[in-house]
């Protein structure tokens, strides 16, 4: 793009994949106009529990960076950002699940601001991972229960989630 700029820039289900989150909000920083603003949309840690149920949200290895609220904040602002507003809310994948997201927009700032730690992370990402590791014990006896007495059978659809599966041996 050279030495154009935006007046917005959105992201969507894009930081919990990145390594080097500085590294992209650098980039993004570079691409927004003076007044412009940055929309980031995440999966949402702090609400994760509540949608624990359905086993399409489960642990995700793609996923490296997990949010709240203030982990976003802290993110955006020590790379030179100040919110402007933050919402939860969930998004709908399929009929039946609904994703929890948090939705941030963010302009750039010369304040200096010191990052908070969020002191929920270490328990919510521990439940998390306990809970999820719970879900594909129950579906890998299942699928192991489904399979015994079946010589022939096909993967139709491939996921992280049936990867796992296969990767411990149902």
């Amino acid at each position: 793009w050279g030495e154009e700029t935006f007046d917005v820039i959105i992201s969507t289900q894009v930081l919990e994949h990145i390594d080097d989150l500085a590294g992209i909000i650098g980039d993004m920083k570079k691409l927004l106009s003076p007044e412009g603003m940055i929309l980031i949309e995440v999966p949402d840690l702090e609400r994760a529990e509540q949608f624990l149920a359905d086993t399409a949200f489960d642990f995700n290895y793609e996923h490296i960076n997990f949010f709240t609220p203030r982990t976003l904040a802290n993110a955006m602002l020590s790379n030179g950002f100040q919110s402007v507003g933050v919402s939860q809310h969930t998004v709908p994948f399929s009929q039946d699940y609904l994703s929890p997201m948090l939705c941030g927009a963010y302009k750039l700032s010369n304040v200096k601001e010191s990052v908070v730690f969020d002191p929920s992370m270490p328990e919510l990402g521990i439940n998390y991972i306990r809970h999820c590791e719970d879900v594909i014990n129950r579906l890998g006896g299942q699928v192991a229960g489904f399979l015994a007495d079946r010589d022939q059978w096909v993967i139709w659809c491939t996921t992280s989630l049936t990867a796992r599966l296969l990767a411990y041996g149902y």
